[in-house]
């Protein structure tokens, strides 16, 4: 996969007709994409590239800091993610999935109970 600039103009909200920049996702492997991955580490990377345009937006639709739950958190299913990418620690591990019952991440040796 890669990514590429782009340029567009969005037709409602906010910023309804105004030319914004982006980027174009470019899958060119799709057994291998990682979707949730990818949007872990692009919300991680955009954390650290634009810390004064970034801010996580609240149930209510307000801005963080407001009192109310943070959408991003509904979606995440925990504030794990939110208060990771805040802290500036790497996100993707949260991707990992779980240890099975009875073993350590990492440790193939120990048999399944």
């Amino acid at each position: 996969m890669h990514f590429r600039d782009l340029w567009f103009v969005p037709a409602f909200h906010e910023h309804a007709g105004r030319r914004l920049p982006g980027v174009q996702l470019h899958i060119t492997d799709r057994a291998a994409f990682a979707p949730v991955r990818t949007a872990v580490a692009m919300l991680a990377t955009l954390r650290r590239l634009h810390p004064d345009d970034f801010a996580w937006h609240t149930t209510d639709g307000g801005a963080e800091g407001t009192g109310h739950r943070y959408f991003v958190d509904l979606l995440w299913g925990s504030d794990r993610l939110r208060r990771a990418v805040d802290a500036g620690d790497d996100p993707l591990p949260l991707c990992d999935p779980p240890s099975p019952p009875g073993r350590r991440a990492g440790d193939d040796a120990l048999p399944c109970p």
